[in-house]
């Protein structure tokens, strides 16, 4: 009978740590998608728009998997590839986009991040053409895409999304990294705005966020306006590079520098190199977090299967000291039953 209590309790524990797990949202485990998902995507959007679908190019899906496993690794979203090179010098067009894994999906990054002209229009610019795209997922916990198209012919029209009006064709012309400047005596990177340049073109070239670029500007969010001759803070507290010394100048003192101390200094902790990224990002925020909110039912049944994990392992403990106890109890019996042992009485014989 008590073995039988036993095994109830165990298999009860089981039952409600299976269905625990069972709670957990997707973005807990693997990130399930891949880059033929993105393609599907793009897919998608192109034949709402009229659009023949692009052909999957496996030397072009190579490429992106590739990159975007650099992006993971470092847990950075860039343009810049591991060999610094950039996917227009190839020919290539690209989007990339990064959020929070369990959130981030290949329909947000295509009908909500990538919904600037920069983005749509390797998605719907063109008639035809190849494309390739990658997913990975960092040691942050947070998943990378990259899409890459090499384009066909322009298609004839952009027809606009619901709500967006057309834009004019634009020159297909790959993008050449503008002319950036270096840091002043105080430490501050300004670029005045040129003759055809666009904010999305200065963040690339610069390598930061057009969100960093806004923030240092007061600029409201999601707004690219930018003028010709504008002075665009790009980024603060940069080491300047030190002045050349002439050639032929002299010294101004010959006394020799002392010695360094060997005494050993503290090493400061690192601080974490905020992500720069050229696309707008997904909302990071918890899976767990995003899972449970709006989910009422969800979180009210999580509590009770924990309250039930915790009955079960109560019961669990409960059964063993019990079972302790009733071999212990016989022994103590048998101890208060048995008669003291009679001392013999002093004279007389044993």
């Amino acid at each position: 009978m008590k073995t039988h209590r036993a095994k109830t309790a165990f298999l009860l524990l089981l039952t409600a740590s299976i269905a625990l797990l069972s709670l957990l949202p997707e973005g807990v485990h693997a990130q399930s998608e891949t880059g033929y998902d993105i393609i599907a995507e793009v897919n998608a959007l192109r034949a709402a728009q009229g659009l023949d679908p692009y052909t999957v190019d496996s030397w072009i899906m190579d490429y992106a998997q590739q990159h975007t496993q650099y992006q993971a690794n470092n847990m950075q979203s860039t343009h810049r590839h591991s060999d610094g090179s950039y996917a227009w010098d190839v020919g290539l067009n690209e989007n990339i986009a990064m959020g929070s894994s369990g959130f981030m999906s290949p329909h947000i990054a295509v009908y909500e991040i990538w919904q600037d002209w920069v983005h749509l229009e390797p998605m719907i610019g063109y008639a035809s053409g190849a494309a390739g795209a990658g997913v990975a997922v960092g040691a942050d916990g947070n998943v990378y895409y990259t899409l890459n198209v090499r384009a066909g012919s322009r298609a004839s029209q952009n027809t606009p999304l619901p709500g967006q009006t057309a834009l004019p064709a634009q020159a297909t012309a790959p993008f050449v990294p503008l002319i950036t400047n270096t840091p002043n005596p105080e430490g501050v990177i300004i670029h005045i705005v040129g003759p055809g340049e666009s904010l999305w073109g200065i963040a690339v070239s610069y390598g930061v966020t057009m969100d960093d670029i806004r923030g240092l500007n007061g600029m409201a969010a999601a707004d690219t306006t930018i003028y010709e001759g504008q002075r665009l803070v790009i980024r603060t507290g940069v080491q300047p590079p030190l002045a050349p010394t002439p050639i032929g100048a002299v010294p101004t003192s010959q006394t020799p520098l002392p010695l360094p101390s060997a005494t050993p200094t503290p090493t400061l902790a690192p601080t974490r190199t905020p992500v720069p990224s050229s696309s707008p990002t997904a909302t990071r925020n918890a899976p767990m977090a995003v899972y449970w909110h709006g989910n009422l039912g969800g979180a009210l049944l999580t509590a009770a299967v924990g309250a039930l994990v915790g009955s079960g392992l109560t019961l669990l403990v409960i059964q063993l000291t019990r079972g302790r106890a009733a071999q212990t109890l016989p022994q103590r019996k048998l101890a208060q039953e048995a008669p003291p042992e009679e001392k013999p009485t002093p004279g007389e014989p044993e």
